[in-house]
């Protein structure tokens, strides 16, 4: 259990001097030990955020946030990965759940704010019209969204998969 200490350490100081491939040999070896898998698969995940290998620090992200629902940090990291694969929508929503687990962290909020602040000013009816009647796809899923919004409220809005994706699709529009 020491060495696992020791190790993890060492993980961290060499993701401080920006080695972070070697960092993650490291932490990919304590997970395979079942060493504090949340911190460690987070740990690994924000490794592979500075690589910009999006996909893998998601993975890792949500394995952590699996291990342990309240980890705010692993939250901010799915927002973080998200944000990578330009799926603002849901980087909306991860942030979110991370700014309300740790109210005090600034970072989390100030994400949060940017995607609220960027889909409300553009987000208009002059602009929604334009980006439909230029992409007829976007329009055609448009209608088929307002069929499935029958049983949508406030509090499940954004967490209805058809709305996200549609939002990640006019995000990338504007």
């Amino acid at each position: 259990m020491e060495n696992n200490k020791i190790q993890h350490h060492l993980a961290n100081k060499l993701y401080n001097k920006k080695k972070y491939n070697d960092s993650i040999v490291i932490y990919t070896d304590l997970i395979n030990k079942n060493y504090k898998k949340d911190i460690i698969y987070s740990n690994r995940a924000a490794c592979y955020l500075q690589l910009q290998k999006y996909l893998e620090s998601l993975n890792d992200s949500l394995k952590a946030v699996e291990l342990n629902i309240n980890y705010s940090l692993a939250w901010g990291r799915i927002g973080y990965s998200y944000k990578g694969l330009k799926m603002h929508s849901h980087a909306y929503k991860a942030f979110d759940i991370a700014h309300n687990l740790d109210k005090k962290n600034k970072i989390y909020s100030n994400e949060n704010n940017f995607y609220y602040n960027r889909l409300s000013k553009k987000l208009n009816f002059g602009v929604l019209f334009k980006i439909m009647i230029n992409n007829k796809d976007l329009y055609h899923e448009l209608i088929e969204l307002k069929k499935n919004l029958l049983n949508i409220n406030n509090e499940n809005f954004l967490q209805n998969k058809i709305v996200l994706d549609y939002a990640d699709k006019l995000l990338l529009e504007l």
